[in-house]
């Protein structure tokens, strides 16, 4: 595997590149004039490191990926590129650091854990002074939570796959293709961790604040994406672009998708 420059990163219906470069128009502002191999960056959940770590990584940051999924992890290592990024199989409690991280990434983490404040208060106390978290979460109840409650009924499921089938095979040949165009061969990814928790807006800014950080500064991602929306969204020319751009004209709560930076308040604890 060659390395990999974040303008490569395929964009997709669930804002891929357009989150990847938030994460690093923020890491920049952050860094200032500093060099980017003095910035100690760890990515709380990195899965397989395509979408957010390895790509980050491109910019010469000293970066450390953590995950609970094994085939994951293995897939990071095995098609990691880059010297300045290690991956380790673990769990936030297992991690020892003795010199602390300048940014923390928290990229579509926290909807998955049954106490994210627990790793919220890790995060902190990992952060050297000064440090910042970056990350995403859906909207609790937006249109890709939805979509994904649609799509679990088995009626609605059925459904959808009659309308599928009955689609002209030229059509599933075309949509097929554009897919993997975009998209490539998909790598490991832990299907079985599901969303355990629906955060509304104020919801997770009451969360950051009693766990220790200042009221998150957010930005909005794009409006559609599901399984359904998926569909259409990749067969039509432009369609991808222009729901992201979308998600940034419309209210908050028709978005699917949020990303956040926060850093800690002075002298607090998360409880």
């Amino acid at each position: 595997m060659g390395t990999v420059a974040p303008q490569a990163v395929p964009e997709n219906t669930y804002g891929q590149r357009q989150k990847l470069l938030f994460y690093l128009e923020r890491i920049e502002a952050f860094r200032q004039d500093r060099p980017p191999n003095e910035i100690r960056i760890l990515d709380l959940g990195c899965g397989n490191g395509a979408a957010v770590s390895i790509p980050v990584a491109s910019g010469g940051y000293q970066l450390v990926g953590i995950d609970v999924h094994e085939p994951s992890i293995d897939y990071a290592r095995q098609n990691n590129p880059y010297e300045n990024v290690s991956f380790h199989l673990a769990d936030l409690s297992d991690l020892e650091v003795a010199d602390g991280f300048d940014v923390v990434l928290l990229s579509d983490i926290l909807e998955h854990l049954d106490d994210p404040g627990k790793v919220l208060g890790k995060a902190r106390s990992l952060l050297r002074p000064g440090g910042i978290v970056l990350g995403s979460i859906p909207n609790g109840f937006g249109p890709f939570e939805i979509e994904s409650l649609l799509f679990r009924s088995e009626l609605v499921r059925r459904v959808w796959m009659d309308l599928i089938l009955g689609l002209p095979k030229t059509i599933h040949r075309l949509v097929k293709r554009i897919r993997q165009q975009r998209t490539g061969p998909g790598p490991p990814y832990n299907f079985e961790s599901g969303h355990l928790q629906f955060f509304t807006m104020r919801r997770f800014s009451n969360m950051m604040r009693r766990c220790g950080f200042v009221d998150p500064e957010m930005r909005q991602g794009g409006i559609l994406c599901g399984p359904f929306s998926d569909l259409f969204l990749n067969a039509v020319p432009g369609a991808i672009q222009m729901n992201l751009k979308l998600g940034r004209l419309v209210p908050q709560w028709l978005c699917s998708v949020w990303y956040f930076e926060t850093r800690p308040r002075r002298s607090s604890t998360c409880p």
